[in-house]
């Protein structure tokens, strides 16, 4: 049943109140400080486990910390019967939490989060209840958004309590034990303390080299599950230029029927003659925009897509120099790119796809690349990016032959993320690869995205020398290529002076579409 949007704020005050109220009575302030909390429950006899419990259910379901309940319960009631106590009291309140989004809807809870969580409502009940246990396993991740986030979709309330309860009771039981050793032994409670931090990066690393692709993908921010490497994995979702929403999967762009009339010129230079049709059509090259509305009915578009379906047949190869590799496949991730954002309808960001660079990808002779593979794996030399914890391409990644060494951190000047912020669309040729190279960076680093202000000691820069600061040589490699491709005048006298020491300030990253 739908429901109105005042019904819905009614709920949601009555909801407030009420906290307020459990708030008031049970003292819940205290559940700041382990030692408030034992004395807390001292005074209250036998009565401590349901007082507990519902302490605890409380702050799970609202925005407070509850590890010092769990080391508290530790402390008072032992490791066992604290973890029982404390398991049960976060099932409670994350089970309020679920029931308040399943209660007031998607539309408000997804106002309220402000895109902090975004579950999968196709996604099957099987794959949801293993994304529910594994986000349990990571001490990271929020508890109560998990749950309000997993009230938004089709789950049942049955397994969405069975695999929170089961996934949350090995950092419980953790908790809980640190607070009755630290009664005992506060020099052991240390070492537990540092045996606890490991498990928290081994957790996280587990699942990222372990798990299965698709629990993968749901802990991956910007983006961008590892794409399965073989274009036959079941993983992988296959569309035309339908431009249907994708479900969760991998979306192969280049799908359909390959062109029966195969052109007798090089593949790459066929790919490189419609790009530079669709260049002189729709990019503006001296704003960097593009028209994706105009772009999407031409016959220049329609030609380019059947064009990729050669891609599925293409020896890469054939690709034989370092020049022919880097025109190659800057201008397949740019053109990858915007492929997505006209097949998938995207209206405002890239964002409005989860993990939009690892989920639209090209089939090329049988392996599958994303944007994030081409970025990471082959332009960048196969290093990880500075959101995720090991490279693209594994030891056994057939994919790996084709990583470009050494990486070349103008790159960054050229690849283009549909966004506002990102670098001007061009377009790249082996013959002129070093030339355009440096044109693009000159033109970046002259541009809106770097300002230096020498009376303030201060550079202002775009994130993406903060999220590839190792591939400039961090900060003194950032001054080096500012100085170097800077117009000459008093930013760059400044900087060849001061620059190691003028402090660095990051832009804000405009993620609306480049149109």
């Amino acid at each position: 049943m739908k429901r109105s949007p005042v019904l819905k704020i009614l709920m949601l005050m009555a909801l407030a109140v009420l906290f307020l109220l459990i708030a008031r009575y049970s003292d819940i302030a205290c559940t700041l400080s382990p030692q408030a909390i034992t004395a807390r429950l001292a005074r209250a006899g036998g009565f401590a486990p349901l007082l507990f419990m519902g302490i605890m259910a409380v702050t799970v379901a609202s925005p407070l910390p509850s590890l010092p309940l769990d080391i508290a319960a530790g402390a008072f009631f032992g490791p066992a019967l604290g973890t029982l106590y404390s398991a049960t009291g976060a099932l409670a309140g994350a089970i309020i939490s679920f029931s308040i989004a399943r209660l007031l809807g998607r539309d408000m809870i997804e106002r309220f989060l402000r895109g902090h969580i975004n579950f999968c409502t196709a996604c099957s009940d099987r794959l949801l209840t293993a994304v529910i246990f594994f986000t349990r396993l990571l001490p990271v991740v929020s508890f109560d958004l998990v749950s309000y986030g997993a009230g938004l979709t089709k789950m049942s309330v049955k397994r969405f309590s069975l695999a929170t309860f089961l996934g949350m009771l090995p950092l419980t039981f953790i908790y809980n034990y640190f607070g009755s050793v630290l009664v005992i032994d506060r020099h052991l409670a240390v070492v537990l303390g540092l045996v606890m931090v490991f498990l928290f990066f081994l957790v996280p690393f587990w699942i990222e080299r372990y798990a299965p692709v698709t629990i993968r993908g749901m802990f991956r921010h910007h983006a961008p599950a590892t794409i399965p490497q073989r274009a036959d994995s079941p993983e992988i979702e296959r569309t035309g230029s339908s431009g249907k929403k994708p479900m969760g999967g991998t979306i192969i762009l280049n799908n359909g029927p390959i062109p029966e009339t195969k052109p007798d010129i090089e593949i790459a230079a066929l790919l490189r003659s419609d790009i530079n049709r669709l260049k002189g059509e729709f990019y503006d090259l001296e704003r960097g925009r593009v028209d994706y509305k105009a772009m999407r009915g031409s016959d220049a578009y329609r030609q380019y897509v059947e064009c990729t379906r050669l891609l599925r047949e293409y020896d890469l190869s054939r690709l034989g120099t370092r020049e022919e590799r880097l025109a190659f496949w800057v201008n397949l991730y740019n053109t990858l790119v915007i492929h997505g954002i006209i097949e998938l309808e995207i209206r405002e960001t890239v964002k409005e796809i989860p993990r939009f660079f690892r989920r639209i990808a090209y089939e090329i002779g049988g392996m599958v690349f994303t944007p994030d593979d081409i970025e990471h794996g082959i332009l960048r030399g196969n290093h990880r990016p500075f959101h995720r914890l090991l490279p693209p391409f594994s030891q056994t990644d057939p994919r790996r032959s084709l990583i470009i060494s050494p990486p070349d951190p103008r790159i960054h000047f050229t690849l283009v993320c549909g966004s506002s912020s990102c670098p001007p669309i061009n377009f790249y040729t082996p013959e002129r690869i070093e030339q355009q190279l440096d044109i693009a960076a000159a033109g970046f680093i002259n541009g809106p995205e770097v300002e230096v202000m020498p009376e303030l000691k201060l550079l202002r820069l775009s994130p993406i020398f903060r999220w590839y600061s190792p591939d400039f040589g961090g900060h003194s490699g950032i001054v080096e290529t500012l100085v170097r491709y800077l117009d000459q005048g008093d930013a760059r006298d400044f900087l060849t002076a001061h620059g190691t020491t003028a402090k660095i300030e990051w832009k804000f990253y405009n993620w609306r579409l480049n149109r």
